[in-house]
């Protein structure tokens, strides 16, 4: 269907001289048009339903550039910036910006489809995010349109930064 459609700019270029009409022109490009239309709306279930077997550390993202992966860590540092155009949140793994090697990048549009603000539900939290691992400056990136594709992991208090539970003490014996 490609080298059915590419040929069309080259078609379109040469009606006159070919004998082909405006109208066959037409025609074979609405063809063409709604084929490609049909094809990519049977194909988005499948793609939506795209399964990860592996998931891969934040170090291993940037070998994995325009792959669909889960990627897991601990996030460091986080920054809503709502002073930008696009209002985006960033969940920086394994260190703080700018010394991160993984970003998780929010859009404000699906900022409210979270039960809290993302920079202080997953501050200092370990996650596991999925999605198309795209780079930008040099470093991995996934960008979350929906809660579901981060996923808190269970991680121990020690690591979460909170202060361990005290026992309360033992009632006393008469």
């Amino acid at each position: 269907m490609i080298a059915f459609c590419n040929g069309f700019v080259i078609l379109y270029a040469n009606i006159g001289e070919r004998g082909i009409s405006m109208k066959l022109y037409k025609f074979r490009l609405a063809v063409c048009v709604v084929s490609a239309v049909a094809i990519t709306v049977a194909l988005r279930p499948a793609m939506a339903e795209i399964k990860v077997n592996k998931s891969i550390s934040a170090e291993e993202a940037k070998d994995h550039a325009q792959e669909t992966n889960t990627v897991c860590g601990l996030v460091a540092g986080t920054r809503y910036l709502d002073t930008a155009k696009t209002k985006p949140t960033f969940l920086n793994f394994t260190k703080p910006f700018p010394e991160q090697n993984f970003t998780v990048v929010i859009q404000n549009a699906a900022r409210g489809k979270f039960k809290g603000p993302p920079e202080e539900v997953f501050k200092d939290k370990t996650v596991c995010v999925t999605g198309l691992i795209t780079m930008s400056r040099g470093r991995p990136q996934i960008t979350v349109d929906d809660p579901s594709q981060i996923e808190l992991q269970d991680t121990p208090a020690a690591s979460t930064n909170q202060p361990a539970a005290t026992p309360a003490p033992a009632p006393a014996t008469p």
